[in-house]
């Protein structure tokens, strides 16, 4: 959630999260809580 808020790289936390058996929707969750949902607008 940290690295999130930042500006490094986040695709080896994305890796290394994978690789200690971390969901899909567990990542994206968290992405989700620091950036919030995409909505375009019509």
């Amino acid at each position: 959630e940290q690295a999130a808020k930042g500006d490094e790289n986040l695709m080896p936390l994305f890796i290394e999260a994978v690789e200690r058996d971390a969901t899909l929707g567990e990542i994206t969750g968290v992405l989700r809580k620091v950036w919030g949902e995409y909505r375009p607008t019509v």
